[in-house]
């Protein structure tokens, strides 16, 4: 048998099919390696981090969590969407059985899964704000599930900045759920003590009667932060608010009394165990933003006109300007926040042409406007409240602000206060009501320019808040007269007639182009002088202001000419469709009408 030489043959496409193939699987294995390093690796560095001197160390080093959320998804590779798909139907399941228990830690996984999908995001944070807040029993249980939801856009945020549709969505629990909501009351409250640095006070507990009365007198509630009584060295402790907190430094001072900035320990967000339970501080003891909050990620052009809009992207960039003149004394307001993210999203629309995935362009741009306006809003009833306080008058836990608008309507601007505390208080809440209000004006108008379309929704906003802003300028002229003399004092109570007046009018004009029926209307608004046709709803505007409050009389009587059965004098509210739109007008008008007899009475007119 012959031996022929071995002829090496030329690999088949077949074969070499093959050889790529294993080329590619021992690539994937050495990239799936690499990426495994790279995930272990930011995993010790977060342990080494956690172990430097002031840290606090995580309870669970190994969770899914301590990763970044590209490692994650890599080092799963194929197995990702298996896994997500389990977890979405387990948390789902949990959900609809109201066990919660490890259910923010799936929700978390599928974060860590899902980075890149927007849809998810924008649905957890509702699911968490919404659904699963509800089933809380204590409204201090469904609070921090709503912060839970904020966290949850904040770390997506973190990983995915200047996103539209995030911050949107934080803004929104902010504004809305935390905001205006059935609840508001309970959640504003936390909202403006939690963002504030608190101080701690502590004492001997023999003189807790003794710091219950000063504190008091500057606007400490023991129910809003009770004492802490510690037994076994004999003394109590309290925190409270800054303001709070200078004011009783004058009176309550003494051996072992001390005052000290609370200090509270370092989110632990990495922890899937670790729940919020009340929001960061964002201001410094003297009510100003932290710095750390406002430092730009993009410096602002030099050649960009001070008119000019920019997005610099530090977190609390449009609350800056509000600071001055007078820092955040009383805590921030949850609209605050609302407004600042609301605006982020409107420059990223407008500057950066983003576009949000379920909010159409209109709505984006309008509500800075409308967030702006609620904000004053919250500030115009926490003057009134503050009012309540300085006259020594009941102050009501009623939510309905309208509420708030006739006890004080009558008091003399000199009369005697219990104390500067609330005095202050009202000055401050009306000085920045009023600026708010102007600031909304602007935005309404640049919104108008820009959705000509939509423009009639916003017209009546329009008005509202440019009487608000006068309301809000005459209220704090009013009680500012009371502490000057002289010439200063003759002009503070002159402006205050006049802005009330000029508040009265736009009231009253306000009813008369949106708040008559048709038939009241042709019996009651006047005619047009040089033309003879009678003025209407779209119209009125342009007859006489003069005649404004005349014309608002005869729509009074002829409502009840013809809404009122003459039998029964039983009045038909289903025919009157705008009495509870016109009712509270009517109500701002007469608080106006009480403080300008007032005024007449010291000689000052309206001019």
């Amino acid at each position: 048998m012959s031996l022929a030489p071995t002829v090496e043959r030329p690999a088949t496409g077949k074969s070499a099919g093959r050889i790529g193939l294993v080329a590619l699987l021992i690539g994937a294995l050495a990239a799936t390696q690499w990426t495994r390093d790279q995930a272990i690796a930011y995993h010790d560095s977060i342990r080494n981090r956690s172990s430097m001197p002031g840290a606090v160390a995580s309870n669970n080093d190994t969770s899914l969590s301590s990763m970044p959320s590209f490692a994650t998804a890599l080092l799963l590779g194929g197995l990702r969407g298996p896994l997500v798909m389990i977890l979405w139907t387990s948390s789902e399941n949990q959900k609809q059985q109201r066990d919660l228990q490890d259910f923010d830690t799936k929700v978390e996984w599928i974060r860590l899964l899902q980075p890149e999908f927007d849809t998810v995001h924008l649905f957890q944070i509702w699911n968490k704000a919404y659904n699963i807040s509800v089933q809380m029993a204590s409204l201090r249980n469904k609070y921090t599930t709503i912060l839970d939801a904020i966290d949850y856009g904040q770390k997506v945020e973190k990983e995915r900045p200047d996103d539209i549709n995030i911050l949107t969505a934080v803004a929104n629990l902010y504004g809305e759920k935390l905001g205006t909501s059935q609840e508001h009351v309970y959640y504003r409250s936390r909202i403006r003590r939690e963002s504030q640095t608190l101080i701690r006070v502590t004492f001997s507990a023999n003189r807790a009667d003794e710091f219950r009365s000063a504190a008091g007198k500057c606007g400490w509630t023991e129910k809003d932060s009770p004492l802490e009584p510690n037994e076994q060295n004999q003394t109590d402790r309290v925190v409270i608010e800054p303001m709070i907190a200078r004011q009783l430094e004058k009176d309550f001072t003494g051996p072992g009394v001390e005052y000290s900035p609370e200090t509270r320990p370092e989110s632990q967000q990495n922890d899937p165990s670790w729940r919020r339970v009340r929001l960061d501080p964002m201001l410094d003891e003297n009510g100003r933003i932290l710095p750390a909050l406002l430092v730009p990620r993009y410096p602002r052009p030099a050649d960009l006109a001070p008119s000019q809009p920019w997005y610099d992207g530090s977190q609390l960039q449009f609350l800056k300007q509000y600071e001055q003149p007078e820092p955040f004394r009383y805590g921030l307001s949850t609209l605050a926040l609302a407004y600042n993210d609301y605006k982020k999203a409107q420059l990223l629309q407008t500057l950066w042409h983003q576009h949000h995935i379920q909010t159409g362009g209109t709505v984006v741009d309008a509500r800075p406007a409308i967030t702006l306006k609620d904000w004053a809003k919250d500030e115009w009833e926490r003057g009134r409240r503050f009012e309540l306080g300085m006259w020594d008058r009941f102050v009501p836990e009623s939510t309905d602000p309208i509420a708030l608008e006739r006890p004080t309507a009558d008091v003399a601007f000199s009369t005697p206060t219990t104390g500067r505390f609330d005095r202050d208080g009202a000055l401050y809440s009306y000085g920045l009501a009023a600026r708010l209000f102007h600031d909304a004006l602007g935005e309404y108008r640049q919104h108008i320019e820009a959705y000509k379309t939509f423009a009639t929704v916003y017209f009546v906003h329009v008005d509202d808040v440019t009487s608000g802003e006068q309301l809000m300028r005459a209220d704090y002229d009013y009680l500012a007269a009371s502490d000057a003399a002289g010439a200063e004092r003759t002009r503070l109570l002159q402006s205050a007639a006049d802005e009330y007046r000029a508040a009265m009018v736009h009231f009253a004009v306000t009813v008369l182009k949106y708040y008559v029926d048709d038939q009241v209307m042709g019996a009651a608004y006047p005619r047009d002088p040089h033309t003879g046709q009678q003025y209407n709803r779209a119209t009125i505007e342009s007859s006489d202001p003069n005649t404004y409050l005349q014309t608002l009389e005869a729509v009074k009587a002829a409502n009840l000419r013809f809404f009122q059965d003459p039998a029964t004098h039983q009045y038909s509210l289903a025919r009157d469709t705008y009495r509870d739109d016109r009712e509270e007008y009517l109500i701002y008008i007469g608080r106006c009408e009480s403080r300008i007899r007032a005024l007449l009475s010291l000689g000052i007119a309206p001019r």
